[in-house]
């Protein structure tokens, strides 16, 4: 690999809070009852960088941290097994819903202490199923399913699916307990200095192209419009195409794209969306979307 994923994550999250959560190149959830002092100490930090590099204003900053129930969090990338092993599958959403700061796991995709990758995705694919077949309103749960149902075929088994897969969002840190774009601008105050908006680009901007290269994927998933939109316009792939579909009313659309000739980007509804419409398309058209997809690898 060109640049070393590792070495990339560290320049994202900083060493300390790397070291803390991965250990021989596999997420160690563990380490957040152990060692909460080295997050917090780990994300004030680095939150403070991005400050000295104009990335985010002081006065942003402020304002977030004098609300004591919405300081920042880090939504750290999640996968099963090894990182080095290479992930063919990069699963890219919109905002960090920060729930648990001052770190979590991107949709707590990661091994339980003592669980095997095969059998971390195994629970994962058969609570997703659960929650799908009975209609509960648990989209962080059916989306392990349908993306290992989406992907089934090219990349192996289901189980094969999940092993592939790198999950992370535009941006790694965002204020906690917002998990909108409208949320998170309302912590900024009636100050219009500084936008949500222009803050996730600028850490897409610095970070993406790098750690592509570091995960060689086959394909780049990007979970909404928006998501999608983002990452095109930074990295100007080439044969853009769509597909309308039927439903809703005035049809989501399936977008492809490629970058360098190797790198299929694809853009999709959210997968882990409880918003009915959204949560109904996926019930109903998953097999018509993994055909389009099929017929792009």
């Amino acid at each position: 690999m060109k640049n070393n994923i590792i070495n990339i994550l560290s320049d994202k999250f900083g060493n300390e809070v790397v070291k803390a959560l991965v250990i021989d190149g596999k997420l160690e959830n563990m380490k957040f009852i152990e060692s909460p002092d080295i997050f917090a100490k780990g994300r004030d930090e680095k939150i403070q960088t991005y400050i000295t590099e104009s990335i985010i204003n002081k006065d942003t900053h402020q304002k977030i941290i004098n609300k004591t129930e919405n300081y920042w969090g880090f939504d750290f990338p999640g996968w099963l097994g090894k990182i080095e092993e290479g992930k063919k599958i990069m699963i890219i959403g919109q905002e960090p819903n920060v729930q648990c700061p001052p770190v979590q796991i991107v949709y707590s995709f990661n091994q339980n202490i003592n669980e095997s990758s095969n059998s971390a995705a195994k629970r994962l694919i058969e609570a997703g199923k659960f929650a799908e077949d009975n209609n509960e309103k648990k989209g962080y749960l059916k989306l392990w399913y349908r993306i290992a149902e989406l992907f089934e075929g090219h990349f192996g088994s289901n189980i094969d699916v999940l092993e592939k897969c790198y999950i992370t969002d535009i941006c790694h840190f965002a204020p906690s307990k917002c998990g909108t774009v409208k949320k998170i601008n309302s912590m900024f105050g009636n100050d219009n200095s500084q936008k949500w908006e222009d803050i996730r680009f600028k850490i897409l901007s610095i970070y993406l192209e790098k750690e592509i290269e570091a995960l060689t994927p086959e394909v780049i998933l990007c979970q909404s419009d928006i998501t999608y939109k983002t990452i095109v316009k930074i990295l100007n792939p080439d044969q853009l195409k769509e597909t309308k579909m039927s439903y809703p009313k005035n049809g989501y659309k399936i977008k492809f794209s490629k970058w360098k000739n190797k790198v299929h980007l694809i853009g999709v509804p959210h997968m882990g969306s409880n918003f009915n419409i959204t949560d109904k398309f996926w019930k109903n058209h998953l097999t018509e979307v993994k055909k389009l997809i099929n017929a792009e690898l």
